[in-house]
Order: structure tokens, then C-alpha cells, then sequence
């Protein structure tokens, strides 16, 4: 009975570790990819609006009445001044 109670922890424990892991890094992987992605396409320290396919990836839901727009701020070479 304990070598049954030991696998089960075990299962549990693992299952567990597996469901964290996925939690924590999946998304940061996929924004991390959407953004490059976006990136190549409308390019760095430029303002892009957001329609279509690209919207939807971002935002599940938009609202019909709002605009959508999209920068990534390249902060290697010095701080972002607006």
C-alpha cells in the first residue's frame, strides 16, 4: 500500500511541477515571440496601428469602437525619452 501511496505523491509531485512550469513560462515565450514577430514586420521605436489578425493575436476581445496600436522600445542603446 505505501509503494502505491509513494508513486501517487510521486504522480502528483510531477504533475505539479509540469503544470507550474507551463504556467510560468509559456506565456512569457509566447508574448516574447508575438512581440518579435510584430517587430519585423512594423520594425522598433516606430508606432504602428493594430487591425486585423495581428489585433486579435494580441487582444482576444477588442472593443469595436477602440484603436489598437503597437511599439516596441528598444532600451539597449540609451533610455526612452518622450
Amino acid at each position: 500500500m505505501m509503494r502505491y501511496i509513494y508513486w501517487l505523491g510521486i504522480f502528483v509531485l510531477g504533475a505539479l511541477v509540469a503544470h507550474l512550469a507551463f504556467v510560468l513560462v509559456a506565456p512569457r515565450r509566447e508574448a516574447h515571440a508575438l512581440m518579435q514577430q510584430l517587430a519585423s514586420k512594423v520594425g522598433v521605436n516606430r508606432f504602428q496601428m493594430l487591425s486585423g489578425a495581428a489585433l486579435r493575436r494580441i487582444v482576444r476581445h477588442p472593443l469595436p469602437e477602440s484603436s489598437y496600436g503597437f511599439c516596441l522600445l528598444d532600451m539597449r542603446q540609451a533610455p526612452v525619452a518622450f
